[in-house]
């Protein structure tokens, strides 16, 4: 509130006046015993509701200067009895609502709870459909507002309005943020009961709304103020040791300085005998009514470090020891972020609220996705059970190009979610970019096995093709494995690949998009089976270079020639590595060459070229039982 920013102006550069009196109005109007009455039958809802009537009120449009404040403030002026409403809840914090009398049936208000499937038409023109759920301002006949959210239909001041009721009440916080939310209509005031508010503000708030009516000859007041306080007064003492909340700070602040800060606040301060030893003293801190936020000791050390001062704090290392260890898993994921942003990529942030629309257009499957009971909307409905749809969105935002990775949550229900049926979730790297050309393929499968090199894995990882994902394109897919049982399939990591092109056209994203995702639980697992990293001195002998240029089937996988190579080499086989691959020329059609570089080595003497072509010829013959025989 203004009130409250002017107050820290005070309390920070110590003028000698307040900048402020409270609200003094005239009441020049009738008495009023009999025009209105006020009933409260949910106290724990409404701790305090405060009426007030105005007779024969002037509509017309507010003095310039309020007109320009509210503007200023982001606030559309109406007319000066609306307007009167909302200057006061910028000035005091409070928000307030002014009724058309003429509307209120039976001249009595109710705060209670809303009847099952009750309706009512906001200022907004739009139809709720309500729940006892939710707190409404009533009249004997119908609901005429949404207790701190907004009023209805009928309640506002329109251009033939005579008689106004202004009033002010204390809601409780976590019923109008329910309501809220459930209505779909979030304001200005339900932003401000949302966090409580203190009941005493609301009568001064009154006084100052029928103030401002009187100084700008809007109407007359009713002398009669109808206040009904059901809150209870309640001790927020907070226990307050100057010497703790030195020590909190790290600096040494006088008493009777802390005491002075307080003092400007609005805390008020106390001593009174121990209750818990009868010997010595304990001291209390009492925090002003409009501060509610503040429960402990290191709260009261914060407000006087505010005002003490951020800037007379030195700073100064911590005089104690931190204790904890990083977990394995943090330490892999710090390797994967490292060896990511080394190749190019850039780290992002996305939510794990998805729509039902962005699964559809990424062909998820919609089947084990969690529902969530109270979204904020369509677009958060349902928990990610893919990283594509964050990915694409991304990508979207960002006219399809760039290189991008997150270390991601994924949820899958399966049934209904309750407190023993947990959704099982999944901790994803996704990889993802776009802007490749026609070696696009290429160029993000070695990003993506640079990344994976990161982690100290000692067993061979494999890229199998895959048309079993169909947001990717289906001649266009791997899947990643880790043999790490010789002779057997290996266990599937994760996938990577070109995504289909319908599915980035559903993002509105032009030209080839990669995306790879990696289950990181089953991926440390592997790493922690491959036990540390142990230092290998470097070689003292010389290495021999060979290279293989094979011919095979067409749909024969590199990977597989590869292995073969690997298992038939022996020891003295240091590396393998394809580097070349061949088609058409006086190939058959059906018909691919590959070319391999292999490096031989002994790691106890000199390798003869006897040794080489031994290791060769044996690889040679364990290929062509596969069909695979050297290119001529």
């Amino acid at each position: 509130s203004v009130l409250g920013l002017a107050g820290e102006v005070w309390a920070t550069f110590k003028d000698t006046d307040k900048p402020f009196a409270p609200p003094t109005p005239t009441f020049n109007g009738v008495d009023g015993d009999t025009e209105l009455s006020v009933e409260i039958a949910e106290p724990e809802l409404c701790s305090r509701y405060v009426a007030a009537v105005v007779r024969n009120v002037k509509i017309a449009p507010s003095p310039k200067f309020i007109r320009e404040r509210l503007k200023a403030s982001g606030v559309r002026p109406i007319n000066n009895l609306v307007d009167i409403t909302n200057f006061v809840m910028l000035e005091y914090g409070h928000p307030m609502h002014a009724f058309d009398k003429r509307y209120v049936t039976g001249n009595h208000i109710i705060v209670r709870k809303a009847a099952d499937g009750e309706k009512i038409t906001l200022l907004d023109g739009e139809t709720r459909t309500l729940t006892p759920l939710n707190l409404v301002i009533a009249d004997t006949e119908k609901p005429i507002a949404v207790a701190g959210v907004m009023g209805g239909e009928y309640s506002g001041i329109m251009p033939d309005t005579t008689d106004v009721i202004f009033e002010a009440a204390c809601f409780d916080g976590v019923s109008v943020r329910r309501t809220a939310k459930q209505i779909g209509r979030r304001t200005d005031a339900s932003a401000r009961f949302e966090k409580d508010l203190d009941p005493v503000n609301a009568y001064n708030a009154l006084l100052r709304a029928l103030e401002l009516t009187e100084k700008l000859g809007a109407g007359e007041v009713v002398k009669t103020i109808i206040d009904v306080d059901k809150s209870v007064p309640k001790d927020r003492s907070v226990l307050y040791t100057p010497n703790i909340v030195s020590d909190i700070l790290g600096i040494d602040i006088p008493d009777n300085e802390q005491f002075k800060i307080l003092e400007r606040l609005g805390f008020t301060h106390r001593t009174e005998l121990s209750a818990v030893t009868r010997t010595g003293f304990q001291e209390y801190a009492t925090p002003p009514p409009t501060r509610l936020d503040i429960k402990s000791q290191c709260d009261i050390a914060e407000e006087v470090a505010r005002i003490y001062g951020y800037n007379n704090i030195p700073s100064k290392p911590c005089n104690f020891s931190l204790s904890g260890e990083i977990l394995p898993e943090e330490r892999y994921i710090a390797k994967l972020r490292e060896a990511a942003v080394a190749v190019g990529f850039f780290e992002t942030l996305t939510s794990s609220f998805v729509s039902e629309k962005q699964n559809n257009n990424a062909r998820t499957d919609n089947t084990h996705s969690v529902k969530i009971r109270n979204p904020l909307g369509e677009e958060t409905a349902l928990l990610r059970v893919s990283s594509i749809p964050s990915a694409l969105t991304v990508l979207a935002n960002a006219k399809g190009k760039g290189q991008y990775f997150e270390v991601l949550r994924v949820y899958e229900a399966n049934g209904e979610v309750t407190s023993n049926n947990l959704p099982k979730e999944r901790q994803l790297l996704s990889v993802y970019g776009g802007g490749y050309g026609n070696n696009g393929f290429y160029e993000f499968k070695g990003a993506v096995e640079e990344i994976l090199s990161a982690l100290p894995i000692k067993y061979p990882i494999n890229y199998a093709p895959s048309a079993n994902y169909s947001a990717y394109h289906p001649g266009r897919c791997a899947e990643i494995s880790v043999e790490v049982k010789y002779g057997q399939s290996g266990d599937v990591i994760g996938v990577f690949g070109e995504i289909h092109p319908s599915v980035s056209g559903a993002y509105d994203i032009k030209g080839r998009v990669y995306s790879a995702e990696i289950d990181l639980d089953k991926l440390f697992v592997i790493v922690k089976q491959s036990g540390d990293v142990k230092y290998k001195p470097l070689p003292k002998y010389p290495a021999l270079n060979r290279d293989l240029s094979l011919v095979c089937d067409k749909t024969a996988l590199s990977g597989d020639v590869l292995k073969i190579v690997k298992q038939s080499g022996g020891k003295i086989l240091e590396s393998a590595e394809l580097f070349d691959i061949f088609t058409g020329g006086s190939l058959p059609d059906d018909k691919k060459a590959l070319a391999y570089g292999l490096v031989f080595r002994k790691p106890d003497g000199t390798l003869s070229d006897g040794d080489a072509d031994a290791a060769i010829n044996k690889i040679l013959k364990n290929l062509g039982k596969q069909g695979v025989v050297l290119r001529t």
